[in-house]
Order: C-alpha cells, then structure tokens, then sequence
C-alpha cells in the first residue's frame, strides 16, 4: 500500500490537479447553497415588506379598485402639461453642446501618433 501511495504522489496530477478540481467542482456547490440561502430569504423579506408596505393581505387577490388607488398615488405628482421637446443633434447647425467637446478632443495628446 505505501509503495502504491508513494508512486501516486510523484504523479503532477494526483499533486496538483485532482486537488484544483476538488476546490473548483466541490466550491461551486458550496457556493450555490451559500446563495440560495441568500436569496431564499431575501426574496421572504423582500414579499413580505412589499405587502406590508401596500396593506394587502398575503394571498389575496388585489382588486382593481386597489389597483387604481395605488396609480393615483404614484402618478399624482405627475405634470400633466410635459411638452416634449428634440434635442439638438451633433451635425446640426447651431448646436452649442458638440463645439467645446470637440475642441476638448482636439487638445487631448493622440497616443496612436507616438
């Protein structure tokens, strides 16, 4: 038996890849249970705020009444008078935002003429 072990122990192998391999494939599981636990519970967490938060029963089926109170709120500071506008683009005429940018280019040293 000693020979047999002192023969594989000379193997580069048995020294140094079948070790790497037992860390890769062995942390990889470890790792996915370390992060499903993560997410397990963040997700409980995360559910259960979510309906405290919004003062729902867990279960039940929001109505559409519910629905539409929760719109009003989260739109009611909302302008409804927006107007939108197109922005200047950089090859049109009159367009004050592209010069400065161009003279900054301009000025930066060209590493590819070194």
């Amino acid at each position: 038996m000693r020979a047999w072990l002192a023969r594989w122990r000379t193997h580069s192998f048995v020294r140094y890849g079948l070790p790497f391999l037992v860390l890769t494939v062995g942390g990889s599981f470890v790792l996915s249970e370390f992060t499903d636990v993560r997410f397990r519970y963040q997700r409980y967490r995360f559910v259960e705020n979510e309906f405290e938060a919004s003062g729902r029963v867990p279960g039940a089926a929001p109505t559409l009444e519910d629905e539409y109170r929760v719109y009003q709120a989260e739109t009611k500071n909302q302008p409804d008078d927006y107007e939108m506008i197109r922005g200047p683009r950089p090859w049109e005429a009159g367009n004050t935002q592209i010069a400065p940018a161009r003279l900054i280019v301009r000025s930066m040293p060209n590493p590819a003429s070194d």
